[in-house]
């Protein structure tokens, strides 16, 4: 079976950088700028993307271009039979339990994209903290925002690598 590829050096690195940065950048990093330090933390920031970030993205690319394969499949090619194959499944371990709290918060998200465009975010700062409280404590609504991120997802994922994945993020 032939494995998809990517088109374009434009998706390998909108993947790349879709699947490094995360939401704790997006979300956090503002925040915690202002609570420890500014200018000092964004220095420190940088040089831990420098000397941890980059190199462990590069040892991806390496192991993944030299096993042609899945990340514990590449782990276990690669070690001859010792125990560095379970780095390989304790990577798809994480990436499994990452996966449950970006879920969730991907559901808050597109709950807040669709309250924004209905003009149901429109108030101060405590309107908008009952509003998440209200809405979070809800039987309902979260898990149906859940359910329709996993079923965006597993549409992206399922249409494979140019038509899926790559697709989707040079439309963004």
């Amino acid at each position: 079976m032939e494995r998809d590829n990517f088109g374009s050096k434009l998706g390998v690195i909108l993947a790349t950088a879709g699947s490094a940065v995360g939401l704790g950048n997006v979300w956090r990093f503002p925040y915690m700028t202002g609570q420890n330090g500014g200018a000092v933390f964004i220095l420190i920031y940088f040089v831990c993307i420098l000397f941890l970030g980059i190199p462990c993205i590069m040892n991806e690319f390496i192991i993944g271009r030299r096993a042609h394969s899945n990340t514990a499949r590449a782990y276990s090619m690669l070690s001859n039979g010792s125990p560095w194959k379970l780095v390989g499944y304790l990577g798809v371990l994480t990436a499994f339990l990452i996966s449950g709290y970006y879920v969730v918060v991907s559901g808050w998200c597109l709950q807040y994209i669709y309250a924004s465009f209905t003009g149901h975010l429109v108030g101060n700062s405590d309107y908008v903290r009952q509003y998440f409280v209200a809405f979070s404590s809800d039987a309902v609504k979260p898990l149906l925002w859940v359910v329709l991120f996993i079923l965006f997802t597993h549409v992206v994922i399922v249409r494979g690598v140019r038509k899926g994945i790559e697709l989707s993020l040079i439309h963004i």
